[in-house]
């Protein structure tokens, strides 16, 4: 009994030491379960519409969206090619012009200091993809072009894209 609590705080004693990387060591397990857990989730959870075919109702409409995956296959390949090839084109704008919109100036203790608002979105190829699929869906704000190198381009290029895409999305209904 007195050994095993002496054993206890002696663990307890070094771990204080280590209780930081012991904790860091949890969190770090903790962040790599997470990771795997948000991957196989939802894909447990698509599994179901596999045992719920053996349902007279369910069946069907498990059936249903399992064929309408399988019909769209095509049209998100033509689509993702149409949202990569736009969203390298704004990526190459972004990072050739100064990166930056509205341009504040504000002098303090005699220093001229510029504050500007950066261009979030566009800090790598991937995350321009992610910017490109938000302006499909409409999240967009047409301000953030002046701080492209072409602000022109970037208008017209942002239009044909969005017509395009719309053009895409609608050819789903059909």
């Amino acid at each position: 009994g007195s050994g095993g609590g002496d054993g206890g705080g002696g663990g307890g004693g070094g771990g204080g030491d280590d209780g930081g990387g012991e904790v860091q060591s949890i969190q770090s397990e903790f962040g790599r379960t997470a990771i795997s857990a948000s991957i196989a989730l939802p894909l447990i959870w698509l599994s179901m519409l596999y045992y719920m075919n053996g349902f007279e109702r369910s069946g069907m409409l498990a059936r249903m969206v399992l064929e309408t995956g399988r019909g769209i296959f095509s049209f998100s390949i033509i689509l993702a090619v149409v949202i990569v090839g736009f969203a390298l084109a704004f990526y190459m704008l972004v990072q050739g012009g100064d990166g930056f919109v509205n341009h504040s100036y504000f002098v303090q203790g005699g220093e001229t200091i510029d504050v500007a608002a950066t261009l979030a979105g566009y800090e790598s190829p991937p995350k321009a993809v992610l910017t490109a699929f938000a302006f499909m869906l409409g999240d967009f704000d047409l301000s953030t072009f002046p701080g492209t190198a072409n602000a022109e381009l970037m208008d017209a290029l942002f239009v044909v894209y969005q017509v395009l895409v719309t053009i895409i999305m609608l050819n789903l209904l059909i």
